[in-house]
């Protein structure tokens, strides 16, 4: 169709109708099984509309997959009723692969056992809509990623994992595992972005909410922790004040790391600890301190 949503011409295939769309919109008149491999190069802007339909991943390559570094697509769903999705029970690497520029305008991505979308070199541009994955990330990103007013859920795995650029604008993250993964030399911006995270009482020790190894940046929104059996966490959107008590205990992995998770999802916060002992570990080779002036420890 032109911009007008006058029909111009119908295909009976997707690529067909792509080759011929001139950078006017493609819109399936039915549902499609089986990956959309987009590969050629255009000199025009690939434009989808799902119009209520779902495209559905049948075998290990996934359903969509951009797999040209110069190509520009965007798939939108002008009805909200369709998807990204795979067949029950398919094993395979993903539902979205990229290496172009990939925009999704309220699109739903669905998946039982695979990940959702596959940044491996390009930028995905996500703007509203919803990713739902039950077994593997919502996201894989090894680009440039921007995400804003998505809802990402996923019950056993990452939900973003950054390996590149991330900016993540008033989205809703819900994770039974840790939520965001941050690597090395890497960004993550969260702006007014809500992060619930469900963890069973037998792991809490093990996850974080947010693993961050790079330059994570915290704009307002929120992080809330449930521990299931054990009561329930919730981290404040406003504080000003953190008071821990025990604080010699900083520099055990599991406390400190509890300590640690709140101050980087509240990154303007002043923490004032309290502990009736200067001296760790006293009358082992670890002793130290705390309070020596002539040292870097923490109450110096």
């Amino acid at each position: 169709v032109d911009e007008s949503g006058n029909v111009l011409e119908r295909y009976s295939d997707v690529i067909e109708a792509i080759e011929a769309s001139d950078g006017n919109t493609v819109i399936l008149l039915a549902d499609r099984s089986g990956e959309l491999r987009l590969n050629n190069s255009y000199d025009f802007e690939v434009v989808i509309d799902l119009n209520g339909h779902s495209i559905t991943a049948i075998s290990y390559y996934g359903a969509l997959l951009v797999e040209n570094s110069d190509l520009n697509v965007i798939v939108k769903d002008s009805k909200g009723t369709g998807s990204i999705t795979a067949v029950d029970g398919l094993r395979a690497d993903q539902l979205v692969f990229n290496i172009g520029v990939l925009t999704f305008e309220n699109v739903n991505i669905v998946s039982v056992e695979i990940r959702g979308v596959n940044n491996f070199a390009g930028t995905v541009n996500m703007y509203g809509g919803k990713i739902s994955v039950g077994n593997g990330p919502c996201i894989v990103n090894n680009g440039t990623l921007t995400i804003d007013g998505t809802v990402l859920i996923t019950s056993s795995s990452f939900a973003i994992s950054n390996y590149g650029s991330a900016d993540i604008s008033n989205a809703t993250i819900i994770s039974d595992h840790i939520a965001l993964d941050n690597s090395y030399e890497c960004t993550m911006t969260l702006t007014n972005t809500i992060v619930s995270v469900d963890i069973y009482n037998y792991h809490a020790d093990q996850h974080n909410v947010i693993n961050n190894l790079g330059t994570l940046t915290i704009n307002g929104g929120s992080v809330t922790v449930t521990v299931r059996n054990e009561g329930t966490i919730n981290a404040i959107k406003s504080s000003d004040l953190l008071i821990v008590d025990e604080f010699h205990h900083i520099g055990a992995p599991v406390w400190g790391e509890k300590v640690n998770t709140l101050i980087y999802t509240h990154p303007d916060i002043k923490t004032f600890g309290m502990s009736a002992y200067s001296v760790r570990d006293r009358g082992t080779s670890y002793e130290r301190d705390m309070t020596n002036p002539d040292t870097e420890e923490i109450f110096s």
